[in-house]
């Protein structure tokens, strides 16, 4: 919301009562954004809660029946670090193998989901009455969005939701509630709706990733002629990636043999343990920036360099040359080190292969294509070349209009 300054939800004003409901640690933040933004919605406070028992277990059935590789990573890694034992390994791996060649399971057990919680267990939505439609945002958060959504079906209201990343349907399991609209980001998405989520085609809705949008997109968006260059590297963080430490130190030094000035971008889940004073390092601050400014940051980058995909593709989007890192200094277990799996998961896999972005599967192929922008002194950028919005969705269209006319069908 305050990336747009409130427009979506001025849109929606001027034919709906807007109500508002969020929990306790995001309430003092959303009061002052409305007031800020001089908008008349309501808000709702409810605590997280609990799923209750039997749709709990339909819960866990659907976890693990998802088909893709990001499903049975989770398996495996939780094998690996000992978090749940042998006979749980077993049976997560079993429903893991059903979920590609039983797809009417998944209906099955999302109905058992939704309609297994009772009235009472959802007594705190009762204000939820008077309202005709509910748009809920990330259908993976458990414990809030998920039964709110259960709730306004419950009391009769038409739902639209969505999830909060691109990658959300490909890596979080089979998503338990069915709204009468999913908002698609992207084709990327309306792909992985269909084939690992079971959800009709006629229930999808494609129109971009709120977070793409033309608005939010950086004016500017050239290779500077400024010497040194200037590189940021998306860090993963040792909890995911054991190698970090090491190739932080090498690509540090890179830098100097290089002649480039090295930025290392932290995200705020995955921080650099015990980092090296000369380390130049900005955190993207996810929570309270808004999305322009975030492209902004990233714009200034000549090249942007990660083996993560997320940043990879903010990046692109912000007009941004990327090389994806495809190797570790020091080979780490298999299970334990995103290095070894993260190519593997569907999202990343597809982002890879689809886009055409370039992979360096050493040290010597990641210096050839730093060299290829390090030496230009003209404008080289070719992030327009890639198809990356197969994952953004079509970011001239604008999300407010279109969720608007939804809701209208409601």
């Amino acid at each position: 919301m305050s990336s747009d300054d409130g427009k979506l939800v001025s849109r929606l004003l001027e034919k709906w009562e807007i109500l508002f409901v969020t929990n306790r640690d995001v309430f003092p933040h959303l009061s002052k954004l409305l007031l800020d933004l001089n908008l008349s919605a309501k808000i709702e406070v409810i605590d997280a809660k609990k799923i209750p028992l039997i749709p709990r277990v339909a819960r866990f059935i659907l976890r693990w029946l998802e088909p893709s590789s990001g499903t049975l990573f989770a398996i495996e890694s939780g094998k690996a670090n000992r978090t749940f034992g042998p006979f749980g390994y077993s049976l997560r791996l079993l429903l893991y193998r059903m979920g590609s060649g039983f797809h009417w399971l998944k209906p099955i057990f999302k109905t058992i989901f939704t309609f297994s919680f009772s009235l009472r267990s959802l007594s705190d939505f009762g204000f939820l009455k008077k309202y005709s439609a509910s748009f809920i945002t990330s259908l993976t958060d458990d414990e809030f969005d998920l039964i709110l959504a259960v709730a306004s079906k419950k009391h009769g209201l038409g739902t639209v939701a969505t999830v909060r990343s691109w990658d959300n349907t490909t890596t979080k399991g089979v998503i338990p509630f069915e709204p009468d609209f999913f908002i698609s980001h992207s084709p990327f998405m309306t792909r992985t709706l269909i084939d690992n989520q079971a959800i009709g085609a006629s229930k999808i809705i494609e129109i971009c990733c709120p977070a793409y949008q033309s608005a939010y997109r950086p004016k500017t968006q050239r290779l500077s002629t400024r010497d040194p260059k200037l590189v940021g590297y998306a860090c993963m963080g040792a909890s995911i990636k054991p190698d970090e430490s090491s190739f932080l130190h090498w690509f540090s030094d890179l830098s100097q043999e290089l002649n480039f000035e090295l930025i290392i971008i932290e995200h705020p889940k995955y921080r650099i343990e015990n980092p090296i004073p000369s380390y130049n390092l900005t955190v993207l601050d996810y929570p309270t920036s808004t999305l322009a400014a975030l492209y902004e940051t990233l714009s200034r980058f000549d090249v942007v360099v990660g083996g993560g995909t997320t940043l990879l593709l903010d990046s692109l989007f912000s007009g941004v040359n990327v090389v994806a890192v495809g190797f570790e200094l020091q080979t780490q277990p298999f299970w334990s080190s995103a290095m070894r799996w993260h190519d593997t998961l569907q999202h990343t896999q597809s982002f890879f292969s689809e886009s055409g972005i370039p992979i360096a599967r050493s040290k010597e192929e990641l210096i050839a294509e730093l060299s290829k922008y390090l030496s230009s002194s003209v404008n080289t950028n070719k992030s327009d070349n890639f198809n990356f919005k197969l994952f953004t969705g079509d970011f001239t269209k604008d999300f407010s209009n279109e969720l608007a006319s939804i809701l209208e069908r409601l």
